[in-house]
């Protein structure tokens, strides 16, 4: 009776397609067919590799040492016996005329114990190299999984400097997007489209060219500044620089809580301002609450009412 892991030497070996090495033992090694480090394999060179797949043959060694069986595979590449000079591994003969046939089969068959014992010396660096090429295989599979996934991997979070503190969903639709954001930015109704779809709001955008501005900080002192050159009389001017309003809602999908203080919303707003609209641009944001929610009860014990925090007037 065959054990597991002869039917799997058998099933490698009557693979009819050519499939990397790494490929297979990494596949058997994230389904628990075998463990980690059971997996031996040998080089022998690229002779055959014009007509015959990578992987010339599976089987089951055990070396008598403990219970556990290796799975041993027989690879058509180049080991480093094949790329290393021929006088680093092989004794030089004397190449003469009068040799007889007896004089040259016995140089063929040293030849071949040595170059028999000198792949079974490059055997443990070869396989640490195999073994590190199916850890690498193995985290590129689950890496194309995860891209393929509704949730971005954590890796693209370090790479576009995403904090994690945001929304798994909403961080995830934020990545995707940003390798189409050369197309996005500079247009301001797809800007606010995009906002819209990843927030789930209604987002409208008003522009406008100047503000005016106040700035009671900078009041001066009689005889500590020149008029025209250090000061100007008054508080208030105006900044031409261009203003963008951005109006959120009214709220169907998220709570007013999100926006305000550190919620996670009010964060990714910041978050995605900075990337989407220019530096010199000053952006507000006014959230809108349903009309539902936007009347108040006076003297009402269950939800004080407080004109300018949580109510206001209207005409």
């Amino acid at each position: 009776m065959t054990t597991d892991l002869e039917h799997i030497a058998q099933e490698i070996t009557a693979l009819k397609y050519d499939i990397k090495a790494e490929v297979l033992v990494s596949d058997l090694i994230q389904h628990k067919h075998i463990k980690e480090n059971q997996c031996i394999v040998e080089k022998e060179g690229q002779f055959a590799r014009s007509y015959r797949f990578d992987v010339l043959d599976a089987s089951v060694k055990d070396y008598l040492y403990d219970a556990t069986q290796m799975l041993y595979i027989s690879l058509s590449r180049d080991s480093l016996y094949d790329t290393l000079p021929e006088g680093m591994v092989h004794s030089k003969n004397a190449d003469t005329s009068k040799k007889g046939i007896e004089t040259m089969v016995k140089e063929y068959r040293q030849q071949k114990e040595e170059e028999k014992a000198a792949r079974l010396f490059f055997a443990p660096l070869e396989n640490e190299l195999f073994q590190f090429n199916v850890q690498t295989e193995i985290f590129e599979s689950s890496f194309l999984k995860e891209i393929n996934s509704t949730l971005a991997p954590d890796v693209l979070y370090t790479l576009w400097n995403v904090p994690m503190s945001f929304e798994p969903v909403l961080a995830s639709k934020f990545i995707s997007l940003l390798p189409y954001a050369h197309k996005i930015i500079g247009d301001l109704d797809k800007t606010c489209e995009v906002l819209s779809l990843l927030i789930g709001e209604e987002v409208k955008v008003n522009i406008r060219e100047y503000d005016n501005y106040a700035d009671t900080a900078q009041d001066t002192l009689l005889g500590s500044c020149y008029l025209g050159l250090d000061t100007i009389a008054g508080t208030d001017y105006t900044d031409y620089t261009k203003h963008l309003d951005l109006q959120i809602g009214p709220l169907q999908q998220t709570e007013l809580p999100e926006y305000l203080h550190q919620g996670t919303i009010k964060e990714f707003l910041a978050f995605f301002y900075r990337h989407f609209f220019p530096m010199e641009v000053e952006v507000t944001t006014e959230v809108l609450l349903p009309k539902e929610k936007q009347s108040s009860t006076l003297n009402a014990t269950e939800s004080s009412s407080y004109l300018g925090y949580n109510t206001y007037l209207t005409d």
